[in-house]
């Protein structure tokens, strides 16, 4: 098939080119054209060829340059008007010079538009058109749709059609919860499903990553708060422990180090007591020396470890008894989102900025935690830049 397409194409190529040859030479030579009046009809209708043939195949290596095609067009008009002028006054042969041309101009156009779209699909650059019934039946939204694929290159229209079903469902669920000002009532979040789908990006994987990151960011302060606490009542047991059973080991270490270097002492004073009394009297006296310094050494051991003990002790105690941050009774009253929300957007309000709320207002105000206390703070803040715009 492709082959008896190009070779009909040529065909009527060369047809047109031999019919109008002589019309132009004689045109030519009446213009005053000489001896190039034989080359001129054959460089005319070779410079069209040339620049159509170079025109599919930039087309084809997907770098077209449309110069090419706006200039063999133009050459082709002024053939088909050498050769009407050539037969001038009688309309009749006009047409019919004309015609071959038209033919041929048409044929090649078609062959162009088929490469163009053969080299888009190979680069996955072609955008798949409205058809021509929908274009019919709605043109209005069916331009919108078509100015989307253009605007931000959506190629499929099963995607774009499938796109705008759920921005209309999804609006049509918005309109039912907030009633008939939703665009002023929905988070933030939510109107930013229905802006990103006229890029291309459908809403149910908006809203899917918006949950992602919920809760990616709830476990993870979750997940630390665990963490610290863990970690402070593992310092704390642990410090407390390990200085008790030091204290505790410390003593009888002393005291047996002191019983043995006592036994030693008296051995070597008896040996001596044989030889010499003042050599007894000596060991003696050092014998009494030691044991009063080993006593002295117990009892100061003794007295830092049960203090070091009680401190422990005391910091424990208060720790366990110190009330939680959730304890925290909140002024509002009321511990409806909705109503803590409202509360820190009148306060904005009040101090006529929506940096005026700090995030430890927000703790004070709701009497929530943290992370909680966070989320009241966000969102009173998107609504008071929604009333603000």
């Amino acid at each position: 098939m492709i082959g008896a397409v190009t070779g009909g194409a040529l065909l009527i190529a060369t047809l047109g080119f031999v019919g109008s040859y002589s019309a132009v030479r004689k045109l030519a030579t009446h213009k005053g054209f000489g001896d190039f009046a034989y080359a001129f009809p054959i460089a005319v209708d070779a410079g069209i060829a040339v620049l159509l043939a170079l025109d599919l195949l930039l087309t084809w290596r997907r770098i077209p340059y449309p110069m090419l095609r706006h200039v063999a067009w133009f050459l082709t008009g002024g053939t088909i008007a050498f050769n009407s002028a050539a037969a001038w006054g009688d309309e009749v042969a006009v047409g019919m010079h004309a015609v071959i041309p038209i033919l041929f101009a048409i044929i090649v156009e078609a062959a162009r538009h088929t490469v163009g779209r053969l080299a888009d699909i190979t680069v996955d650059r072609h955008i798949e058109t409205p058809p021509l019934k929908r274009w019919l039946l709605s043109p209005i939204s069916t331009y919108r749709i078509w100015r989307r694929q253009q605007l931000w290159h959506i190629t499929s229209y099963t995607d774009v059609i499938r796109i705008e079903r759920e921005s209309f469902v999804y609006r049509a669920k918005l309109r039912g919860r907030y009633g008939r000002l939703w665009r002023r009532r929905a988070a933030t979040h939510e109107l930013l499903a229905l802006r990103l789908a006229r890029f291309g990006n459908p809403v149910r994987e908006t809203l899917a990553e918006h949950e992602t990151e919920v809760r990616s960011a709830e476990t993870s302060e979750t997940t630390a708060s665990e963490t610290r606490a863990s970690l402070a009542m593992a310092e704390t047991a642990g410090t407390g422990t390990s200085r008790t059973e030091t204290g505790t080991k410390a003593l009888p270490y002393e005291t047996e180090t002191g019983h043995r270097r006592e036994t030693n002492r008296s051995e070597t004073g008896g040996r001596d007591l044989a030889s010499s009394e003042t050599e007894t009297s000596d060991s003696v006296y050092k014998t009494e020396t030691a044991r009063r310094d080993h006593t002295e050494t117990a009892e100061t051991t003794t007295r830092e470890t049960g203090r070091e003990t009680d401190t422990e002790t005391r910091k424990v105690s208060r720790s366990q008894s110190r009330p939680k941050e959730t304890g925290k009774v909140s002024p509002i009253g009321d511990r409806n989102p909705e109503t803590e929300i409202d509360h820190l957007l009148g306060l904005m309000r009040d101090r006529g900025s929506e940096t005026a709320v700090s995030l430890d207002d927000a703790i004070t105000e709701t009497g929530r935690p943290k992370s909680t206390a966070a989320k009241r703070l966000r969102a009173a803040r998107d609504r008071y830049r929604e009333t603000a715009a």
